[in-house]
């Protein structure tokens, strides 16, 4: 008895056990079950394309996500890629003076042939 109530509570409604981290633009790579931030296709290939991160960016100046000071800006830029699907993404979060954040993405097709996007949302 003493086992068992030293297990986590069980889930239900088939939710996972865990915490779920959703990005600004959720992928279907990693599980997401909702509306994905891209859809779209290669004739039917790289539908769940799997971006690393290249380069961030805070108000124009570079900075690391491994740095260890906190830093602030109005503009953040997260330029990411899948060098498989030939595929990369910029993502630019702007804070307004109101207090308004306006999103922007951008999707770059790096190989030949037609990448057919049906949505691009933040």
């Amino acid at each position: 008895m003493l086992a068992r109530t030293t297990l986590p509570a069980p889930v239900g409604n088939g939710l996972p056990d865990t915490g779920v981290v959703v990005s600004v633009c959720p992928e279907q790579w990693g599980g997401w079950t909702g509306r994905p931030g891209l859809e779209g296709h290669r004739a039917g290939r790289d539908w769940a394309p799997c971006f690393e991160v290249r380069r961030i960016s805070l108000d124009g100046h570079d900075v690391s996500a491994e740095d260890p000071v906190v830093h602030t800006g109005r503009v953040l830029t997260v330029e990411a890629a899948d060098d498989a699907a030939g595929l990369s993404v910029a993502i630019t979060l702007e804070m307004e003076p109101s207090g308004l954040v306006r999103a922007r993405a951008r999707l770059r097709n790096d190989r030949d042939g037609v990448y057919q996007l049906g949505s691009l949302a933040v």
